[in-house]
């Protein structure tokens, strides 16, 4: 009997890639001009490299309500020697990003909010200010583009989500390169491995025959139905399915999988699973997103839904 009631459809990302690039290309002039002013001897594009790395990137998204997630990594920090009238010292990586929120504070429009959480910029704005944005303090303008095209045609005022992470590259004590960011004032960091990440879902993807994207999809789609919520936070699910062996992925999505994957998922210990992007534990080690308590809300609320398939 195959599952009905709740069913997913892909996304067309075409009109947010187009947002995405747009804004990343802005975030890129605006530490040009940072770059200018602190550190006018280093290149920003030798120095810096920025990612998105998020379930837009992965093609799990089923809305556009979760935020775009853009990793700005400098690659040696070393060398970023804050200019001072006074002395020379090191920069630090809050230092920077002080610097840039205001930065873009100063060059965003009155519809844009923005503020600083703990490890990101956050920046919210409407579609249409993306044509009008400030690139240098001269009014220079970016290039608009001919035709830029809503998520949602009937509403020209989409709102946009995105989160600016600013990091650094590290070698880890396998002497493998990630990305690691901070918390103010260095109290916690966070290392991410974006390339395995996005290198581990395509590959297991591939060898389930796309089957794993969409259980990824179908199950957010049960999982935003079931708990009334209007967004499924990235990772969480994609993280679950991912530890989930290959071979419960032969078939199309149907009532049988998903009560394999419960059982599964109710057998083998939690505590066991590792991260999508890297061999830490996923929800005990110390860069872990969530806990072992969100893992076990999701498998209650499958099985919710699936005794209710059963009713």
């Amino acid at each position: 009997m195959n599952i009905n009631i709740i069913e997913h459809s892909h996304i067309d990302n075409t009109d947010i890639v187009n947002i995405r690039n747009q804004f990343k290309n802005i975030v890129i002039e605006v530490f040009d001009e940072y770059f200018q002013n602190k550190f006018p001897s280093l290149s920003v594009h030798e120095n810096i490299y920025a990612n998105y790395y998020d379930e837009y990137s992965l093609g799990t998204n089923i809305d556009n309500e979760g935020p775009n997630v853009l990793y700005v990594t400098l690659k040696n920090t070393e060398n970023l020697v804050a200019i001072s009238k006074k002395e020379t010292n090191k920069i630090h990586l809050d230092e920077i990003k002080n610097d840039i929120f205001n930065l873009l504070v100063q060059k965003s429009k009155n519809t844009t909010l923005l503020w600083q959480s703990k490890y990101a910029i956050n920046y919210r704005y409407l579609a249409t200010d993306i044509n009008n944005y400030t690139i240098t303090e001269n009014t220079k303008k970016s290039k608009k583009e001919k035709d830029i095209k809503n998520i949602n045609p009937v509403n020209e005022n989409v709102i946009y989500n995105f989160k600016i992470i600013i990091s650094q590259t590290i070698r880890d004590l396998e002497g493998n390169y990630a990305i690691k960011y901070y918390a103010k004032n260095y109290e916690e960091g966070s290392i991410r491995y974006i390339n395995t990440g996005l290198n581990n879902f395509a590959y297991k993807n591939l060898k389930t025959h796309n089957n794993f994207i969409d259980y990824i999809l179908t199950i957010k789609n049960i999982i935003k139905v079931e708990k009334k919520i209007n967004y499924v936070n990235f990772d969480l699910i994609e993280t679950m399915l991912y530890n989930i062996p290959d071979s419960l992925y032969k078939e199309k999505f149907n009532i049988i999988s998903l009560r394999n994957i419960i059982n599964y998922m109710r057998n083998f210990p939690l505590q066991d699973y590792k991260m999508l992007d890297n061999d830490s534990l996923a929800f005990l080690s110390y860069n872990s997103k969530f806990t072992l308590y969100d893992a076990r809300d999701i498998i209650k609320t499958l099985e919710k839904y699936f005794n209710k398939l059963n009713a």
